[in-house]
């Protein structure tokens, strides 16, 4: 029988190698932290700007096919940029509906206006918001032929988004 002594009797790591297969793998999964964290930002960004230009498409899809059915337009400008008035048909004389851009929330706005038959203004009675984060809103006018541009930005990021629509009831 022999008798081992010294360090060849030691079995197991010491507590520095234990320290330091600590400190690497620490170093490692923090790294692997921090770019999941990255990579979900960026998925959060990337998703909010995709829904940001969803909601302009579906904007700019409900103003066309309102304008296709448009029997009257004009168009005018206040502080915001582009006003589009129209009426569509079965509507009477005293009622239009406008779209523009709200500068207080910079929202896209479709509003319902009746003109009183005492006064003569215009008051709005229904309002809907059809987009948000919206920096410009333009229409043009050319003959029968009409171009809405919207433009909006959303985390630091802009674009811009056009339709021409051609109305039915105005050639």
């Amino acid at each position: 029988m022999s008798r081992q002594t010294g360090r060849e009797s030691d079995k197991g790591y010491s507590l520095v190698e234990l320290l330091a297969v600590t400190a690497v793998l620490a170093l490692v999964l923090s790294a692997v932290f921090m770019f999941y964290e990255n990579v979900l930002r960026a998925f959060a960004r990337d998703t909010s700007q995709v829904e940001a230009q969803q909601n302009v498409r579906v904007a700019l899809d409900f103003i066309t096919s309102d304008l296709h059915l448009a029997n009257w337009l004009e168009t005018r400008h206040d502080g915001g940029g582009s006003v589009l008035d129209y009426r569509l048909p079965g509507e009477s004389e005293n009622e239009r509906w406008t779209i523009r851009r709200r500068l207080a929330d910079n929202t896209l706005v479709r509003e319902k206006g009746t003109r009183s038959s005492v006064a003569g203004t215009w008051g709005v009675t229904n309002t809907v918001m059809l987009a948000s984060h919206i920096t410009a809103f333009s229409v043009v006018l050319t003959g029968a032929v009409v171009k809405v541009t919207v433009t909006a930005s959303f985390g630091g990021r802009q674009f811009t988004m056009e339709s021409t629509v051609s109305p039915r009831n105005l050639r």
